[in-house]
Formats: C-alpha cells, structure tokens, sequence
C-alpha cells in the first residue's frame, strides 16, 4: 500500500499500521451501523504524503491524517455529536488526525467545491465502501471556480497574519511553506495547469509567466512539504518576503476573477481608480460593497451569524453578507499594512482588527 510520495517502504507500513488503529478506533467508538465507510483525502489518501527521519532512524509521517466520515441513515444532529465524541487519536499515531463528517445521502448533491474534488481524483477508503464517492456528480479539477482559490489562499493568508501578530510562533516555517505551495497553485489555476499530483505541479510550474524566483520557492515547498527534516527551514526574514508575494498572487487572482484591475499596495479609494487604469487598492478592496463572492448570500441566516458572533465582527461590515466576505475583504489590507511596516504606526489599533478577524476566521474558515 503507497502512501508517500517516493514510496518509502518503511514510511508506508507505519502509516498503514496507523489507518488499521485509526479505523479501528472509530468504528469502536460509533453505534453499530451508522458508518458507511472513513475516506482518507490530503497527501496520504493520494500516495504523495511526506515523512521525517526520526532519532532511531525510523521513518515517521509529518503531514497530518485527514478524513471524510461518511455517516448512513443519521441527522445531521446526531452525526455532529458522534464526531464530537470521537477520542483524540493525536498522540496515538504523533501527528493531528482530523475528521470531517458528511452524510452519504448528500453525497450526489455536494457543491463543486475545491476540497471536494480533489478528494474525487485522490481519495483511499480504509474503512468501509470502497465505491461510496460513486455517487458524486463529476468535479473535474480544471473547471473549480476561482472562488475556491480565494477561499484557500485567505486560509493560507490568515496563517501568515498569525505569524506577524506573534512572530516566535513555532509553525513559522510550515505557514509560510503552505503559503508559497497555495500562490504556486493560484497561477497554475490562472494559467488552467491546475492538478492534483504534485510530480505534475512542479513540471507545470515552469511554463508559467512568472518569476524564476516564485517558480523556485515554490518547488522548495513541494521538497519540504515531502521530507521537512531536509533542507533549510524557512525563517523570520521569509515572512515579509512570503506576505508580498501572497498579495501580488491574490491581486492577479481577483483581478481575473472580479474582472477588476486591483495594484497591489495601491492607493485608489473607490471604483473610480480602476475605472482610469490606476487599479484598486487594497482599501478599496476591503469595502463592504464590493462583493466577494463567498459563501451563501442569505440575508436573514446572515444576520443570526452577525448577533451570535458580533464580537468577532470588524467594524463598517455588512450584516446581511456571509462572514467570509468580512476576512476576505479585510486580510489583504491588514498583510499590506505588515509588510509595509504601517502596522507599526498605530499597532494597536492593527493587532486588535488583526485579532478580530482571526476570531472570525477561527468560527469561518
């Protein structure tokens, strides 16, 4: 069974040890019946996850174990309770397990989401029906709105704004290695070279308009991502560097997909700007009037979301839109005022919006 991405004899049969543990202690811990099958999506689930040298010389994962929980004849109520009883298995296997319930009857009806077809093109049943994605409308990966690529890159940006909010943070080089993999993937998307696989990324890279430099980081990221223990790790200095290049990648992402023309770091303050050629800045990006395109536009659930979380809520937001909206609009100017150093101007007034919206994003992501 392969699971890494050179597949390691040793790294394989550990991580498979794992799944047999893993799959073991669900089902355990579930009532008789309930569950369809466990479906392993990421790296692993598509033979190309990583792995690190330990001291004794074995072959550890590094990436962590997620998982799709397909639930059969259950609520949506209780299937949240089941997951939420589920045991811990973190310390069982020494990487973070994760799992995602869903109900086999929605399974026909799934938006057409990025998550959702990358786990159609790469998945691995350990538990269950092998054939229980079948049912799937098809996601081919070359036809995933854009939209799914903002949504990941404000996942990875928001990374980004944790490390500048506290810059001693011990994740440091694996946010901004997640970071320089998600503005790779934004061009190759742009430029309909988007895959799965990345022994395809790195080749596809190449032929893209960009930067030698970006085509480089980027498949420093696919080796670190693959073996983190060698090579040189990414550092504090990277992390201006990463934020500037995540902002001109985002720029030319919603400039395709908002038919916009948005200059990084420019000044223009409304529509106007764009509309003479200067290009929008990013505080005109962040207006609550320029729709984003995230999430569902249901007015009234919007404003519940609003009065249940009102304290995440940045000032001037719109409560009739998805708060998704909110962080996308919102991040890119908080990562330009960091990267420019203008956070250090009125900081804070900077780190607590920066805050705000990371308890939004905590709640949205």
């Amino acid at each position: 069974m392969r699971y890494t991405f050179d597949d390691n004899q040793q790294a394989n049969e550990i991580i498979h040890a794992h799944q047999q543990l893993i799959a073991q202690a669900v089902v355990a811990a579930l009532p008789h019946g309930v569950l369809a099958a466990i479906v392993m999506i990421g790296g692993y689930g598509r033979s190309e996850g990583g792995y690190v040298i330990a001291a004794d010389g074995t072959c550890q994962p590094y990436n962590d174990y997620d998982y799709f929980l397909v639930f059969d004849g259950v609520s949506h109520a209780r299937v949240k309770r089941l997951v939420a009883a589920l045991p811990c298995l973190d310390d069982a296997v020494g990487i973070e397990v994760d799992f995602f319930p869903m109900l086999k009857q929605d399974l026909p009806s799934l938006d057409y989401s990025l998550m959702h077809a990358e786990m159609q093109s790469g998945h691995r049943v350990i538990w269950g029906d092998s054939d229980i994605l079948l049912s799937m409308q098809a996601m081919p990966l070359g036809d995933v709105p854009l939209g799914e690529f903002t949504r990941m890159m404000t996942n990875r940006g928001c990374l980004l704004l944790l490390n500048h909010l506290e810059p001693g943070r011990a994740e440091l080089s694996k946010y901004i290695n997640k970071n320089y993999l998600a503005i790779g993937d934004v061009y190759l998307a742009l430029a309909s070279r988007y895959s799965l696989h990345y022994s395809y990324k790195r080749h596809n890279v190449h032929h893209l308009p960009i930067e030698s430099r970006l085509a480089d980081n980027f498949n420093r990221a696919i080796d670190t991502r693959f073996r983190p223990d060698e090579g040189a790790a990414w550092q504090l200095a990277d992390l201006s560097c990463v934020t500037v290049d995540w902002l001109q990648a985002f720029a030319d992402l919603e400039s395709r997909r908002l038919c916009l023309s948005i200059r990084d770091g420019g000044n223009g303050s409304d529509k106007r700007s764009a509309k003479f050629g200067q290009g929008l800045g990013w505080k005109a990006y962040a207006s609550s009037s320029l729709a984003k395109g995230q999430g569902c536009q249901q007015p009234v659930k919007n404003i519940f979301r609003y009065l249940r979380h009102r304290g995440a809520f940045l000032s001037g937001a719109s409560v009739l839109r998805h708060p998704r909206e909110q962080i996308v609009s919102q991040l890119p100017l908080l990562l330009a005022q960091a990267a420019s150093n203008k956070a250090e101007q009125q900081p804070s007034e900077w780190r607590g919006r920066a805050s705000a919206l990371l308890g939004l994003w905590s709640l949205y992501s």
